[in-house]
């Protein structure tokens, strides 16, 4: 069963209780996991609790489910996550494995036939991430860096533009628009990791 949290058992239980509601009457950040996850159905302008869905709210102690502590995701893994979460599923022949494993366990992920698939928790816990944020060392303030800070907010907007499947002009070659913005994150976090703050000589 995916890992939900109090507030998508409560909005699950709203919509029952309803029968279906409008699109406009729900938080789109709380439906997102849920249609990810295949236990909400949109149909033109309402939404339906799928079976998958009624059986999640119907499983002992689903009203008191706690989110799982994931802790900090090495890039590998929140860029695996990521692209998982935006195809809407993966052949787990096709990724790296043990990212995938390290994904699992912490209940960001699932797997049903050999395919990996983004758990609600798993969607919420890249929409949680903050675009601003950089590598911490104990004992200073983080370095920011402008310019990887602009590049991190753009590719995040680009992602959201524009579908998993489509395909951008680099110059004069046609590139999947995920690979360009796996490009540019790798960037950025190179920015970030050889940036510095520079001392008196």
């Amino acid at each position: 069963m995916p890992l939900l949290k109090p507030h998508h058992y409560e909005l699950l239980q709203r919509i029952i209780a309803a029968g279906e509601l409008p699109p406009g009457e729900v938080d789109g950040r709380l439906l997102r996991p849920l249609r990810t996850s295949g236990l909400v159905r949109v149909d033109e302008d309402r939404i339906r609790v799928t079976v998958a869905g009624r059986d999640a709210v119907s499983m002992p102690g689903a009203d008191t489910a706690a989110p799982r502590e994931t802790g900090k995701l090495s890039s590998a893994q929140e860029d695996l996550l990521r692209l998982i979460v935006r195809a809407g599923g993966l052949n787990r022949e096709d990724v790296d494995l043990r990212t995938a494993r390290a994904l699992r366990s912490r209940g960001l992920v699932g797997e049903d036939g050999g395919m990996l698939t983004g758990t609600p928790a798993g969607v919420a816990h890249l929409e949680a991430l903050d675009w601003r944020e950089t590598p911490r060392r104990r004992g200073r303030r983080p370095h920011r860096h402008p310019r990887a800070e602009a590049i991190l907010k753009a590719t995040q907007q680009l992602e959201h533009a524009l579908p998993p499947e489509a395909e951008v002009l680099v110059g004069p070659i046609m590139c999947a628009a995920e690979d360009v913005s796996a490009g540019f994150r790798t960037f950025a976090r190179q920015l970030i990791t050889d940036t510095k703050p520079r001392g008196k000589k």
